[in-house]
C-alpha cells in the first residue's frame, strides 16, 4: 500500500521545517480494494492552528483518496484472500516516503 500511494502523495518539502510534517492516517478498504468510509487522521492529533501541518494533514488526505481503489491488495494472491488482515490500513506519511 506504501508504494501505491507514493505515487499520490506530494511530499511537503516545499512547507516551513518539512521534517516534522509526518501524518498518520487510518482508512478501511472493502473487499475489491475500494476505500469504505472517510479516512481519518490519526496523528497529528490537532492541528488547526499549525498552517503547514494542516497542509500536509490535506495531502495525506488527498493521496489516500486520489490513489482509490486499492486492487493490489484484492489481487494479491498472497493476502487477497486474507480480508480480515488487509481491510484496516494505516500509513504514515512524511518525508521518507519519497
Amino acid at each position: 500500500v506504501d508504494r501505491h500511494l507514493r505515487r499520490c502523495w506530494r511530499v511537503p518539502d516545499d512547507l516551513p521545517d518539512p521534517e516534522r510534517l509526518v501524518v498518520t492516517i487510518a482508512f478501511q478498504v472493502g473487499r475489491n480494494g475500494a476505500l469504505t468510509g472517510q479516512p481519518r487522521v490519526i496523528s497529528p492529533r490537532n492541528y488547526t492552528f499549525d498552517p503547514p501541518m494542516a497542509e500536509a494533514v490535506n495531502r495525506a488526505m488527498r493521496a489516500v483518496r486520489q490513489c482509490d481503489p486499492y486492487d493490489i491488495l484484492s489481487e494479491d494472491p498472497v493476502v487477497g484472500e486474507h480480508y480480515e488482515m488487509w481491510r484496516e490500513q494505516e500509513v504514515t506519511f512524511g518525508r521518507r516516503q519519497r
